[in-house]
């Protein structure tokens, strides 16, 4: 088993259970060994031996008896050695930006509202492409070897249409989703 120096403060804290083969110096020892400010319960349980119930168990007791942290992450949990110093497994000597709250271009993009005006834009232009190709031929007395001028124009309308209706309905998503949010932000309060 591991031999880590685990720090005073939390030493006194840990429980000694002579029916247990895996004490909680042992698990504490594996984060104050780690390489890394905060490990998942799969390392862990990699480190110790114990089943996956049983590292659960034992690190939701850590957490419960505030000798550890814990946030979700990755589809799992990671831990880490709860620090008064720190809200975040990370060493208090290092300074940590502010999370921004401002929107990447990727989170803008997979936002609902926004592929909606994407699709609406996308079929307006092509109305548009039709509606020219529609004027071209009847300017230029031209017939279309494919599809003809008029069910060219009802392609042309249908398509300007349908994509303006996809803007509506991504203006009804937007508004639908800011009533959500306030709402929720008005029940917390």
């Amino acid at each position: 088993m591991m031999t880590a120096e685990i720090p005073p403060s939390i030493k006194e804290d840990l429980e000694f259970d002579a029916s247990k083969e895996v004490q909680d110096s042992h698990l504490v020892a594996v984060f104050v060994e780690s390489d890394r400010p905060f490990l998942s319960r799969r390392r862990v349980q990699n480190e110790i031996g114990l089943s996956s119930q049983g590292t659960r168990d034992r690190l939701s007791d850590l957490e419960e008896r505030e000798i550890l942290d814990s946030a979700a992450a990755g589809g799992g949990r990671i831990y880490w050695i709860r620090n008064s110093k720190s809200q975040w497994p990370i060493p208090t000597d290092v300074e940590v930006e502010p999370v921004s709250d401002d929107l990447t271009v990727s989170e803008l993009l997979q936002r609902q509202p926004v592929q909606f005006i994407g699709v609406g834009l996308i079929l307006m232009i092509a109305g548009a492409l039709f509606t020219t190709l529609f004027t071209m031929a009847l300017a230029y007395d031209v017939s279309l070897p494919v599809v003809g001028t008029q069910q060219l124009l009802l392609w042309a309308i249908g398509s300007v249409f349908v994509g303006i209706a996809f803007c509506v309905g991504a203006a009804v998503v937007w508004v639908i989703d800011r009533a959500r949010i306030q709402q929720r932000s008005l029940g917390s309060n």
